[in-house]
């Protein structure tokens, strides 16, 4: 009987504090989901919100690697493990990264050379993004695994490999096997998919000139792949993804002719079979951008950012810039990098997750950053003083000079003092009086029980005596 009242008095506290979270509306706030997760179901809304937020914290990693390659010509970490937590120590050291800017916390790694790099973090979700991301061993076998492409799959994955230089040199290089599975010239760069066998040891390759015109219409060059597999006679079979850039050529190219031009490219792979390219040199320092465009869209109230090519020509360097904290003139106290995308193609569009902003999102009205424009739902709400409500702008700049912008606004819940109260007062004292009843209930059925053991044996004497 005593077990059964205990058992209600558990549950009616429960219920209690169930019902309270509910009155100061407070199951709809982040806050109550991450104190009670066994009172608020998780939905799968917040699910998608937690992937957003380590997908933008990846694309900011990639923005502080970049920064760290520029200055010291190579990136951090230590080759042959996840080496994340020496990273952000090293960046934190620099100045690069703050020592709190990151949340999730993902896998690091890094090549030998320090010259390529992946950074992996697991969803709980599938989303878009999975099906763009880099799969297999990026690194090669026996590194960090990114996931097979399919609706199972939770692994992100962000691989980045330095554009190599093409090296001038009339001497002999190695040429261990390969197969070309790919090759094409996008603007000054040569892309290469390529296969090889090996596993155990880091394979170099290399793309050689000899640096000399063959004198035709239009002028020729000979370029050589070579491979040096470092004596590794391990038989995994290995595809990887080499660009080149072909600068130094077009730049010899116009100092020998003085004019833009074409040539042809005889490529050879270690057999010497010839895959020919054409490759049409321009100076685009000067190059007009009238044919370069972008749109910007979002939808109402969503924190992902759709940005089209829709112009004659590969937009480079884009830059996304978060600015906050306006003040009345107008001007942005607080400015961050979201992401940078090397490149877009024509046609091609790119989804960007802005961090922080899920809970407003973007605005319909993009001609203002201080005006008021809260969501209907919200809007009462914010009157009446239980939100805090603030504007951003995001910013989109590329090489060819095109900047667009769009609104973003930022919601948050004032704690008033219901909501303090049902918080941090009532919740611990129901606790302990849960744990308080609890305990003097079991006690006093505890003692119930031995005087009623004390009674049977005294009883049980008195009937054999």
């Amino acid at each position: 009987m005593m077990d059964k009242k205990i058992s209600v008095g558990i549950l009616i506290g429960i219920c209690g504090m169930i019902i309270l979270c509910l009155i100061s509306g407070s199951c709809s706030s982040y806050f109550c989901c991450y104190c009670f997760d066994l009172i608020c179901i998780e939905t799968g809304y917040r699910e998608v919100a937690k992937d957003g937020q380590k997908i933008a914290e990846m694309h900011t990693i990639q923005v502080v690697l970049e920064m760290y390659y520029q200055m010291h010509g190579h990136y951090p970490g230590i080759n042959g493990k996840d080496s994340w937590k020496e990273t952000k120590e090293i960046l934190i050291k620099e100045n690069l990264l703050a020592p709190r800017q990151i949340f999730y916390e993902p896998e690091y790694w890094v090549s030998e050379n320090k010259k390529e790099y992946v950074l992996k973090v697991l969803l709980n979700t599938h989303l878009e993004e999975l099906n763009k991301d880099v799969d297999g061993y990026p690194l090669g076998p026996d590194k960090v695994w990114c996931g097979k492409n399919g609706e199972k799959e939770r692994e992100y994955c962000i691989y980045n490999t330095k554009i190599k230089e093409i090296i001038i040199t009339k001497g002999d290089f190695k040429r261990n096997p390969y197969s070309i599975n790919h090759i094409e010239i996008e603007n000054d760069t040569l892309k290469l998919i390529i296969s090889y066998s090996g596993g155990c040891r880091e394979h170099e390759f290399n793309l050689i000139w000899n640096g000399a015109f063959l004198e035709s219409y239009p002028p020729k060059i000979e370029l050589f792949l070579s491979h040096d597999s470092k004596d590794d006679h391990c038989e995994a079979f290995l595809t990887k993804t080499l660009y080149f850039d072909l600068k130094s050529i077009k730049e010899k190219y116009q100092q020998l002719y003085g004019v833009d031009g074409e040539i042809i490219i005889n490529f050879y792979d270690f057999k010497n079979n010839n895959h020919i390219l054409r490759y049409e040199m321009k100076n685009t320092e000067n190059e007009q951008t009238d044919n370069a465009n972008f749109s910007i869209k979002a939808k109402k109230y969503s924190s992902t950012l759709t940005i089209t090519n829709t112009g004659d020509m590969v937009l480079t360097n884009m830059k996304i810039i978060k600015l906050t904290g306006f003040t009345k003139e107008g001007g942005a106290m607080h400015e961050e990098i979201i992401k940078l995308i090397p490149k877009l193609e024509i046609g091609k569009s790119v989804n960007v997750s802005i961090p922080e902003i899920s809970s407003c999102g973007f605005l319909p009205d993009q001609s203002h950053v201080l005006g008021f424009n809260p969501p209907p739902e919200k809007e009462l709400d914010i009157l009446s003083g239980k939100l805090m409500y603030s504007e951003g702008r995001i910013i989109v700049t590329c090489d060819q000079g095109i900047r667009k912008s769009m609104v973003f606004c930022e919601i948050k819940r004032k704690s008033d003092i219901l909501e303090f109260f049902a918080f941090y007062i009532l919740p611990p004292v129901l606790v302990i009086s849960l744990i308080i009843g609890g305990s003097s209930l079991y006690n006093q059925n505890r003692e119930k029980k031995m005087n009623l053991s004390l009674n049977g044996r005294k009883h049980y004497k008195l009937k054999k005596g």
